[in-house]
């Protein structure tokens, strides 16, 4: 959906990134302490994946590109 215009969901991206990062943070933390075995943590490095190209979106889509007229 985001890819037909990608500049109309410049700000949602922010959003995603910080929900994919909370988890990512979370089960690292849960890693450490021994809570979650490393299943999780591979789950955890696919959102990882996710917050990296959502915050290079982000960045790369020109903030111009926003207030265009539909």
């Amino acid at each position: 959906m985001s890819a037909t215009d990608p500049a109309r969901y410049r700000p949602p991206m922010l959003l995603a990134a910080a929900a994919k990062g909370s988890f990512v943070t979370t089960i690292l933390i849960l890693f450490a302490l021994g809570r979650v075995n490393s299943s999780m943590l591979a789950s955890a490095a696919m959102d990882a994946t996710w917050v990296v190209l959502f915050l290079v979106a982000y960045v790369r889509i020109p903030r111009e590109a926003q207030n265009r007229p539909a």
